[in-house]
């Protein structure tokens, strides 16, 4: 497979060239980009430095929930809340503030660009099966392309703000967010960042990060609403933890393991990623699998990180996600305060 892919470069890749991580061919390319990723942003390392940035996003959250007394769409406002962490961990900013300077309505935000994307990218294209079909466009690949166009302009004019950002500041230069850690690397790396490669690499933040964190939740909201006996078991857990007049922390997961069994759960029953479906429901592996039952992880060791093959939603070794830790704390924070302030 891989010697095939290395021979067929003809093949087409929409957004940005094989320059982001998803399609980064095989070698050293390849393993920057996950070096990067992993060491610089992801890591559980570095979390507390954005807990201020999530707490703050939280409150946001929660302020909406309480304003529309708990009557919300709250798929929407998890990814306003997602979009919001992730961008100004980016690049200092929410994403849906910024617009093309010739196109200021909201539907042109760079948030809902990426939002059109993220929700093209799991269209099949009827084309590439029957070509004779493929000037029908009937899965919109002419807007997918008009959207990646807009992304990467809208990108181009963030790092070129930056870039005369840090010329300004000169020596004083300090790396305050993700933008920063790569603008570093294309000037000091052996292998040179191309401003392509930096837009690609910020693009994949969103693509892999949104969905699997807001659907996540989601779910785990659903099955707790239909479950009223482990909904008012968490949050007793979590008063007796946490209390009810603070935001639960990165430092009280480790004490809340009935939590951590909720969001275990929700992803063995409910996997973002659906190759691993057959897996959640398999009666071999899981006693009574299509039940939710949180407390079947209360008693075992086993985790999500990838050391054990039966639950396997951020894949395992190399290739798991290298978003794990980060994604994994965002969920767990989100969840835990919608249960204790609602």
């Amino acid at each position: 497979m891989r010697s095939h892919i290395s021979c067929s470069p003809t093949i087409p890749v929409v957004s940005f060239e094989r320059e982001e991580l998803l399609s980064a061919p095989p070698g050293l390319y390849f393993k920057f980009h996950h070096r990067l990723r992993t060491a610089e942003l992801f890591s559980a390392k570095p979390f507390h430095f954005f807990q201020p940035i999530i707490n703050d996003e939280i409150r946001s959250l929660l302020q909406v929930v309480a304003d529309n007394a708990g009557c919300v769409h709250i798929r929407k406002e998890l990814y306003d809340a997602t979009f919001c962490i992730i961008s100004r961990i980016a690049i200092s900013r929410r994403a849906k503030d910024l617009r093309s300077p010739s196109q200021n309505d909201h539907s042109s935000s760079l948030q809902n660009l990426l939002i059109d994307s993220i929700d093209l990218l799991g269209v099949q294209n009827i084309g590439d099966y029957k070509p004779c079909l493929a000037w029908m466009d009937l899965q919109g690949a002419k807007r997918a392309k008009a959207i990646s166009t807009k992304i990467k302009s809208m990108w181009q004019q963030i790092i070129d703000d930056r870039r005369r950002t840090r010329l300004t500041r000169g020596s004083e230069i300090k790396d305050s967010d993700f933008l920063d850690v790569l603008l570093t690397a294309s000037a000091q790396d052996d292998l040179q960042l191309s401003d392509l490669a930096i837009k690609a690499v910020l693009t994949n933040m969103f693509d892999a990060g949104i969905d699997s964190s807001t659907l996540t939740v989601e779910w785990a909201i659903a099955e707790l609403l239909v479950h009223p006996r482990i909904l008012q078991k968490a949050q007793q857990k979590l008063e007796e933890v946490v209390g009810a007049i603070r935001l639960v922390q990165e430092s009280d997961i480790v004490r809340l393991p009935y939590l951590r069994a909720i969001i275990k759960e929700t992803m063995r029953l409910h996997p973002i990623a659906p190759l691993f479906m057959p897996h959640t429901v398999d009666s071999k592996v899981w006693k009574d699998p299509l039940r939710f039952y949180p407390e079947r992880f209360l008693d075992s060791n086993m985790e999500v990180r990838g050391q054990d093959f039966e639950l396997l939603p951020f894949g395992s070794a190399r290739r798991a996600c290298p978003g794990l830790a980060f994604g994994l704390n965002n969920v767990h924070l989100m969840l835990s305060n919608l249960l204790i302030c609602h």
